[in-house]
């Protein structure tokens, strides 16, 4: 028996998303979301469309990542996370001195509320700059949201099995 090439094509797609069509570890999960932060709207997918993340590699905050678990295709989840949970606590062992003079150039640049960027343990790391004086920058190399309230409002867009898996799992 002969079967027409678009039903032939509709079961291929099925076959390769998995039986269940469920977020599984490692999947890639593409979604929608928005973020408020201490209760006011801080970022969304609204204006540039659904971001694509793989399930459990840190994309996104290990609570969020975790809860995708078992979410599928048009679900829709708002996950509360309190404070420190999302980016941990600030750590005010994170905020170093960085004397200009280790700068060059860019050290005419360094100002109260900028922005740097740096390196720390081989890793890029960026920071806020708190205060300059007398050659000296405090930098906060916290992460931005450290001890923030965060409310996820998501949903699942698509979602594909772990690399190499088409059963789903």
């Amino acid at each position: 028996m002969k079967l027409p090439a678009v039903l032939l094509l509709v079961l291929a797609c099925a076959c390769s998303r998995g039986p269940d069509g469920k977020v599984h570890p490692g999947s890639t999960v593409r979604l929608d979301y928005k973020l408020d932060v201490d209760g006011k709207p801080f970022e969304s997918t609204e204006l540039h469309g659904p971001i694509e993340i793989i399930q459990g590699h840190g994309d996104l905050p290990a609570a969020i990542d975790q809860a995708l678990i078992g979410m599928t295709r048009g679900q829709r989840a708002d996950i509360d996370l309190p404070a420190g949970a999302g980016f941990g606590v600030h750590d005010p062992a994170k905020i170093k001195p960085m004397p200009l003079s280790t700068m060059g150039a860019m050290a005419g640049l360094v100002k109260p509320g900028k922005k740097i960027l740096g390196f720390q343990d081989g890793q890029t790391v960026s920071g806020l700059v708190l205060e300059v004086k007398d050659g000296v920058a405090r930098v906060d190399f916290n992460h931005p949201l450290a001890d923030k309230v965060l409310r996820y409002r998501l949903q699942i867009v698509a979602v594909d099995p772990p690399h190499g898996d088409t059963s789903g799992n």
